[in-house]
């Protein structure tokens, strides 16, 4: 047992200063604080137009007119990049318009030129023949730079209808001349109301892609799930390289630098993609266990029920104001203190 004097005095490395045991309290924040943080929501979630009202010359009023000039150089940049955007856009659609014209033309003689095959001089004919598959490539392109920027400009529009989804799979192949090169697995009676046209521009540059880089025979198969609708297009190729999988529905996007031209113009994915978006559905990639690559669309069975809300967003886009906008004129502007 310790001795009751053995430590008369604490050791020297206990030696402190008494200390206070209560906190001061933290003085109330004043009006000008507590709306920060809902500004700044408001500012990270898109409204550029936010603005604080400044009063005094206290550290607060400093950040204040800091936060200010931030959010107006983002605004002016924004404005400055959307405008780019815009004018690129515009630019596409006009060429496109410029060059369907003539392109009319010069496809009407390159199909007399065809029919005329057999006629013309041997040292003729292959000449002719490529004039033929680069008018109709140049044809190709025209096409789906028009589709894409009436994607962009918000004018995509479905033209809904109940489609049996066999049927529709089955006019896709025959059309193109694919009936020996696709195997098709669906049943028939699988129902959907769906846009025909955009689920065969689906569908073709789906199986089209398959052909070309997995090669035949590619797999179709169509089942229904739940509420959705799944269509596998699947080829027996060598796949897609990990690093390509995050980039196949990019726009113009080539999967090998060394081939910068190829047959197709590098918008099909991305316009199958856009088709189905706007049927509230989606495209996903993956290589098979099996081998080759696979492709997975989904769609609504009924695409009906986006009607509505395609609706207002043209609203939206044309400036109508909606429910969420009454009482919104102009920009946000807040004054004194908590809004």
């Amino acid at each position: 047992t310790r001795s009751p004097g053995r430590w008369a005095s604490p050791p020297p490395w206990r030696w402190s200063a008494p200390r206070c045991s209560r906190r001061r309290p933290r003085p109330p924040c004043c009006g000008r604080c507590s709306g920060w943080a809902r500004r700044r929501t408001w500012l990270g979630e898109g409204h550029l137009d936010t603005r604080l009202q400044v009063s005094g010359s206290d550290e607060l009023a400093n950040l204040s007119h800091t936060f200010n000039r931030a959010a107006e150089r983002l605004q002016k940049r924004v404005a400055e990049l959307s405008a780019r955007e815009a004018s690129s856009r515009r630019f596409v659609a006009d060429m496109s318009h410029e060059l369907r014209t003539p392109l009319t033309a010069i496809t009407a003689v390159t199909e007399v030129l065809e029919e005329e095959a057999d006629a013309l001089d041997p040292m003729i004919a292959p000449a002719v023949q490529l004039v033929v598959s680069e008018t109709r490539r140049l044809n190709d392109l025209v096409e789906n730079l028009m589709e894409v920027t009436r994607f962009d400009a918000g004018t995509a529009r479905l033209v809904l209808d109940d489609v049996d989804v066999a049927d529709q799979v089955t006019a896709c192949i025959d059309a193109r001349a694919w009936l020996d090169a696709v195997e098709l697995d669906a049943a028939r009676g699988i129902v959907a109301r769906l846009d025909p046209r955009r689920l065969d521009v689906i569908l073709a540059n789906l199986i089209g892609n398959a052909l070309k880089h997995g090669g035949s025979p590619v797999r179709v198969s169509v089942l229904p799930e739940g509420e959705d609708l799944l269509i596998k297009v699947r080829d027996h190729g060598p796949g897609i390289p990990e690093d390509v999988l995050p980039h196949v529905f990019d726009r113009f996007y080539k999967a090998s630098a060394s081939r910068p031209r190829s047959e197709g113009s590098g918008l099909g994915l991305s316009i199958a993609m856009e088709n189905a978006h706007i049927h509230g559905g989606d495209i996903s990639a993956a290589n098979s266990p099996e081998g080759g690559a696979v492709f997975t669309l989904r769609l609504p069975m009924d695409a009906s029920r986006l009607a509505s809300i395609e609706d207002r967003k043209v609203k939206e886009r044309n400036g109508e104001p909606g429910k969420d906008d009454e009482g919104a004129e102009g920009g946000r502007r807040y004054e004194g203190g908590a809004p």
